[in-house]
């Protein structure tokens, strides 16, 4: 394969991708919408949730031993 074939197949690759990501022929419906939009709650949910339960559970281990009121 010539060095001219690959620079086409990539530049043609390229030019899909820039099409298939452009912002209405990637949303047609409203599923889109729902699949991205589960998708950012997903990624901003999930780490609030482990941070949630780990401060939880690090409050709770302290806490019902009351060695840190007596000073």
């Amino acid at each position: 394969m010539p060095p001219d074939d690959a620079a086409c197949y990539s530049s043609d690759i390229y030019q899909n991708t820039l099409s298939y990501l452009e912002f209405p022929m990637f949303l047609p419906g409203p599923m889109e919408l729902l699949i991205i939009a589960a998708i950012f709650l997903m990624l901003i949910g999930v780490p609030l949730l482990i941070a949630v339960l780990v401060i939880y559970l690090v409050k709770s281990t302290k806490s019902p031993e009351g060695d840190d009121r007596h000073d």
